[in-house]
Parts: structure tokens; C-alpha cells; sequence
């Protein structure tokens, strides 16, 4: 595979981070755009394939709902298409809690309408039932799971070191904890 790069066109160039922390990618499913996630924004890349450049696709910064986080560092570790909706899940690696010492990932759901004057639709947003010892021990990725027989879907969430655990001395165990939807926090 040939790396052909690939550059952002944007007006407003002083507006947005000099440098992404590129964290996940996610190809639409008609294929013309592949968002990507950032670690130091919450604004989320659009970036056009071959196919939606035949299409007219624009390579562009989606804003968040709350325009006042895109300058702010979202976290982002992980992005996963739910087929069955429509929708997308962004996870927060892990967010402070009122707990001292307690941190939690945080998993929006959302709908990407890149045509749309709001391009980004917030469904809701839950705090993973897993705790963490600090901010950067959390999830690193994400993937969404139907389970055909049950009807239950599922998000799969990844820990790269520590069995996932913040009270373990390992430093090269990674784990997947399965999460299951059972009620959202905030809308």
C-alpha cells in the first residue's frame, strides 16, 4: 500500500490545532468519507475517499454540538459505526469522576450528517460502568458488536496495558471489557 497523504483545505486555518492526534477511523457506509477521531479536539475529521471525490466530497473539520469544546482536548480514543441505527460511539479514554482518583470513559452516541448546518447530533451520552486510576489508563478503542441470536448489541472497549485494571502491577496485559447498554447518563 502506497501512503499518498493527504492535506486539509480549510479557511480558517488559525481556528483549529496545529497538529491532530489522529486516535480512530471510521469509513461511512456509503464509503465516500472516513471520519476520524482526535485526541486533542472534539471537532471530528471528514476526510473524503476516492469514491467521494467523484461525488464532490470536501475534505473538512465537523463540529461539535457545543462549538465552546472544539478547541478544548476531547479524549478520543475510540469511534464505532452501529449499523442497526445509524449512529456512531466516540469514547472519552477515561474522565475525571466526583470520586478522587476515579475516572470513568465516557461514550457519546451520534449522528454524522455532513450536509447538515450541525453536522454532528448528539443522541446521548453514558459513563462506562469500568473504573480507571487515571486519565490516560483507559479505553483505546472501541467496537460495536451485534449478537444475532439475543438482538443485544454490545460495545466492545480496548485496554492496551494493565488487564484494564489501574490496581495492576502489569504493564503488558491488555483486555476488551464488553460493554452493555442499559441506561444513558445525559442526553
Amino acid at each position: 500500500m502506497q501512503d499518498t497523504g493527504f492535506q486539509f483545505a480549510y479557511n480558517e486555518i488559525e481556528t483549529i490545532p496545529n497538529r491532530f492526534e489522529a486516535s480512530d477511523v471510521v469509513l461511512s457506509r456509503d464509503g465516500h468519507v472516513m471520519y476520524v477521531v482526535f485526541d486533542n479536539t472534539y471537532q471530528i475529521g471528514a476526510i473524503c475517499t476516492s469514491l467521494g471525490r467523484s461525488f464532490n466530497c470536501t475534505d473538512r473539520l465537523l463540529d461539535w454540538p457545543d462549538l465552546s469544546l472544539n478547541k478544548k482536548k476531547s479524549g478520543f480514543e475510540g469511534m464505532a459505526y452501529n449499523p442497526m441505527s445509524g449512529t456512531y460511539f466516540v469514547v472519552q479514554e477515561a474522565i475525571e469522576t466526583n470520586t478522587k482518583n476515579l475516572y470513568k470513559a465516557n461514550v457519546f452516541e451520534i449522528f454524522i450528517n455532513p450536509k447538515d448546518s450541525t453536522p454532528i447530533r448528539l443522541v446521548e451520552s453514558c459513563l462506562a460502568n469500568w473504573d480507571f486510576g487515571s486519565d490516560n489508563k483507559g479505553f483505546e478503542g472501541l467496537e460495536f458488536v451485534f449478537h444475532r441470536s439475543s438482538g443485544q448489541t454490545y460495545l466492545l472497549g480496548l485496554c492496551e496495558a494493565n488487564k484494564c485494571d489501574h490496581k495492576s502491577a502489569s504493564n503488558n496485559d491488555g483486555r476488551i471489557v464488553v460493554l452493555e447498554k442499559k441506561t444513558a447518563t445525559t442526553k
